[in-house]
């Protein structure tokens, strides 16, 4: 004789089932990774960020290292100062969070010009005695770091005697231009200062500091 407790059919399918929920309800952390575009700048610098992370995920957290933090998959952010930032994305699913760390991820300069006497292979040995009358010739360089199209010109001056005048340049952001500029002094005089003034488009004054040299002017 065969003796054991009964147990209903119904009551089996549901364990089974049960067994079954379980079995596939076990789910693995997901592995954070995202990429930003642009990397480096200046300020203002407007940075998209991409999620690429890997299994289910449900929600995101970024910090920008800024202090600010977003929440959505795939933020935008601008950057306002300048500096290094370290960027973390930490996700989170049903089987866990996970988190990814850029260091100096994202790097902000402020705007800036390049300006200077001969070439960005090395400077002009500039030369510190000219003739009255006798025309001259310097290079000079400029390189446009503003985070937009600059227009530049450059003047040059003995004291309040302007000697030449360049013609416009158009640079777009990381756009260079080097050139030469021809002058030719008409005073004679020892220890004059002989500048280089950049200029740009819509202002009076002028841009940067200028570059000098001292110069004596002999008489012909």
């Amino acid at each position: 004789m065969i003796s054991g407790r009964f147990v209903p059919a119904a009551a089996i399918l549901l364990m089974a089932l049960g067994l079954a929920a379980c079995a596939g309800g076990a789910q693995t952390a997901p592995t954070a990774e995202f990429a930003a575009t642009p990397t480096e700048g200046v300020t203002p610098l407007a940075v998209k960020f991409t999620d690429q992370s890997a299994g289910h995920v449900s929600r995101w957290n970024w910090d920008f290292g800024d202090g600010q933090q977003d929440e959505s998959r795939n933020p935008g952010h601008e950057y306002t100062t300048a500096g290094s930032f370290t960027v973390t994305l930490t996700v989170r699913g049903p089987g866990g969070s996970a988190t990814k760390t850029r260091e100096s991820y994202i790097r902000v300069t402020e705007p800036y010009t390049e300006f200077y006497l001969g070439t960005r292979d090395g400077p002009q040995q500039m030369p510190r005695a000219f003739t009255a009358g006798q025309q001259a010739t310097v290079g000079f360089g400029i390189v446009n770091h503003e985070g937009r199209p600059v227009t530049y010109w450059v003047r040059v001056a003995i004291g309040d005697q302007e000697l030449a005048r360049t013609a416009p340049v158009s640079l777009d952001h990381l756009g260079l231009s080097e050139q030469t500029v021809r002058f030719t002094p008409t005073r004679a005089g020892a220890n004059q200062k002989l500048e280089f003034q950049l200029y740009v488009a819509g202002k009076a004054d002028p841009y940067l500091s200028p570059l000098y040299v001292w110069v004596d002017v002999n008489a012909p």
